[in-house]
């Protein structure tokens, strides 16, 4: 059950890493 917490986690953080990244420099 830890295995599948800590994926979602990596997950969940991969997600708001690709979004911070595409935000545009306006």
């Amino acid at each position: 059950m830890l295995k599948m917490l800590n994926l979602r986690g990596e997950i969940e953080i991969s997600i708001n890493l690709k979004i911070l990244f595409q935000e545009p420099n306006s």
